[in-house]
């Protein structure tokens, strides 16, 4: 069974997180965090795919990291907010 106390230390590290850009909706703000996790870390969870719509091609890319373990995850937080820290002051 996973740790039960890492729900709090990685909520309370996307609250200090958020703090630092609260004009952000929630949902945004973790859609934002996919992306910066897969850009920082070589692209891991991006999917591409290109799909034929009407004769017309589209292409699709999308974030999916359901299997990102949440210590690994809590890591990034805590990086992240030091260095977004750095950048206000």
């Amino acid at each position: 069974m996973r740790e039960f106390e890492r729900i709090s230390r990685v909520m309370k590290l996307i609250e200090q997180l958020w703090s630092l850009d609260p004009d952000q909706r929630f949902l945004q703000l973790i859609s934002n965090l996919e992306s910066s996790y897969s850009k920082d870390n070589n692209n891991k969870g991006l999917i591409e795919y290109e799909k034929i719509e009407n004769g017309v091609p589209w292409k699709y890319r999308y974030i999916d990291l359901f299997n990102l373990e949440d210590d690994k995850l809590e890591r990034y937080l805590l990086d992240l907010i030091s260095r977004r820290r750095k950048k206000h002051d």
